[in-house]
């Protein structure tokens, strides 16, 4: 998965909550609009219709339900065009990359048209597209300042703060949030996802957070799946089984709960009972989520042992994207997610014809989303997703000089970019080709510098293991069994995940 598709994910969950109700005064409402205030953030629709259009927006995200929100977001943009809080709505919404930057260039396009609480909130998401956090947290430290009583501003924040690894940062804005609105369910979840993912993590604080969220909203069956998250990070999988039972007690149509209950039994080897866990979740999804669900399905075959099946039911995916019922961005979208978990396998059981192909595939999808995006700068972070893929096919190939070369390059196309972030995959194709090169100190030194944080949607076990085994390869035993008791028990299903956590736990032994 892209960054910038995570930084749509992300903003989802912090950037479109229960708005205030209607009829709420603001001083910047547009002349002849209607007024509405986003948790402080004052926005001005051009009509009633806008206005309730937006809230309904909210009150799905809210819930958790993205595919919803979208759909209704992309209505709103045909019924006010030229209003940026409408392409706010669909970028924060996003179920795609390409939708993601497109949604972010109109609503800063129409920008100073609104609020000012428009414009700060498009300067912010035009950070993620051009590359620029430093200018997305200038942003964002901005819209806080300006408007200090937002809740939303706050979670704004702590969103930017924790794409940038700054824990400690993400946590103080996400409590002022809490402070603000203590009735609101994201500050808490927000709160319970920063202790369940991010180091230092504290999974006590985090089930506390999830379940404060429960008591507002005991029906919103979604808030059960975090609380199930937390046990399967815990390594309580026959809880988080539980708590995933319940969230499909209140809707039996949650397709998340019934995917998640499935991960569950595939890491437990109940896999007959995982297909149709799976099952059940892909026939209640909708849109993109249907095929990104059945992806996961695949990864049976990988607990099981077995690549080639992997990879031969996710290529029966790829062959029915074309005929699902979902909008163009998400097929190009939901293509690049499948191959590239297809290259992953391919690449880790030397299946060197499989992972050619699926490199080629996958640099075609990455060029049609950065071409259809009209974005110059989505473009340039696309061309570099493909050479990073390039890099890592031909270390695999053994083609080392030819990979760092693509690394070289690929740092060209991201070295203007403000963001300190920017060359984690850099270092990580470096650390690759040293590893295969058996140059197991100058692998330390470059996997050190790439993404470690094992978090879900962010982080990457492919990572740690790799580096784990590079340290034993330079004798580094004791942080190498930590760091492989970590990939053991991450408990959160990912194609690496799938191959790595039998190896990495016998390692660990």
């Amino acid at each position: 998965m892209s960054r910038i598709v995570m930084m749509a994910l992300m903003f989802m969950l912090v950037a479109c909550g229960e708005t205030d109700p209607a009829g709420v005064q603001t001083a910047e409402a547009a002349s002849g609009g209607t007024a509405l205030a986003d948790h402080g953030l004052p926005l001005s629709a051009p009509d009633d219709e806008a206005a309730e259009l937006y809230r309904t927006i909210s009150l799905l995200a809210d819930a958790a339900d993205g595919i919803l929100a979208n759909q209704k977001a992309r209505q709103l943009v045909k019924h006010a065009p030229e209003w940026s809080g409408a392409w706010l709505a669909l970028a924060n919404s996003a179920q795609s990359g390409e939708q993601f930057a497109r949604a972010s260039k109109h609503a800063s396009e129409f920008a100073d048209r609104g609020t000012r609480a428009e414009q700060l909130w498009s300067e912010v998401n035009m950070g993620f597209v051009s590359n620029d956090s430093e200018a997305g947290i200038r942003a964002g430290l901005q819209l806080t300042e300006t408007y200090p009583e937002s809740a939303r501003a706050a979670l704004i924040l702590s969103g930017l703060y924790s794409g940038q690894n700054r824990v400690d940062a993400a946590r103080e804005t996400g409590a002022r949030a809490l402070f603000l609105e203590a009735d609101w369910l994201l500050p808490h979840t927000n709160l319970g996802f920063s202790y369940l993912f991010n180091e230092p993590k504290d999974y006590e604080k985090a089930e506390r957070y999830f379940t404060q969220a429960i008591a507002l909203a005991p029906d919103a069956d979604n808030l059960w799946i975090n609380v199930g998250d937390v046990h399967r990070a815990a390594g309580k999988l026959k809880l988080a089984a539980t708590s995933y039972s319940q969230a499909l007690k209140l809707d039996s149509g949650n397709a998340i709960a019934a995917i998640k209950r499935a991960h569950v039994n595939s890491f437990l080897g109940n896999y007959d009972q995982a297909r149709q866990d799976y099952d059940h979740g892909i026939s209640a999804g909708k849109e993109g989520n249907q095929a990104t669900l059945a992806v996961y399905r695949a990864f049976i075959n990988l607990h099981a042992g077995n690549p080639d099946a992997a990879v031969s039911e996710l290529r029966q995916l790829i062959d029915r994207i074309d005929s699902l019922d979902m909008p163009a961005d998400q097929k190009v979208g939901t293509s690049i997610f499948v191959l590239t978990n297809v290259a992953d396998i391919c690449f880790h059981h030397d299946m060197k014809t499989c992972a050619s192909d699926a490199v080629a595939s996958l640099k075609d999808s990455l060029t049609a989303a950065g071409e259809n995006s009209g974005n110059e700068d989505f473009k340039r972070q696309q061309q570099a997703t493909a050479l990073y893929w390039e890099g890592k096919l031909a270390a695999r190939l053994a083609q080392f000089d030819q990979a760092r070369a693509k690394a070289e390059a690929y740092k060209v196309l991201l070295e203007t970019d403000s963001n300190p972030r920017k060359l984690e995959r850099y270092h990580e194709l470096l650390g690759l080709t040293a590893l295969l090169g058996e140059d197991f100190e100058k692998s330390i030194g470059h996997y050190r510098q790439a993404n470690l944080t094992l978090s879900a949607g962010n982080g990457d076990v492919k990572n740690s293991y790799m580096l784990s085994v590079a340290l034993q390869g330079a004798g580094q035993l004791d942080e190498a069994a930590r760091r492989l008791a970590e990939v053991s028990n991450w408990n959160f299903n990912s194609v690496w995940f799938a191959m790595l956590r039998k190896t990495a736990g016998q390692g660990a032994d």
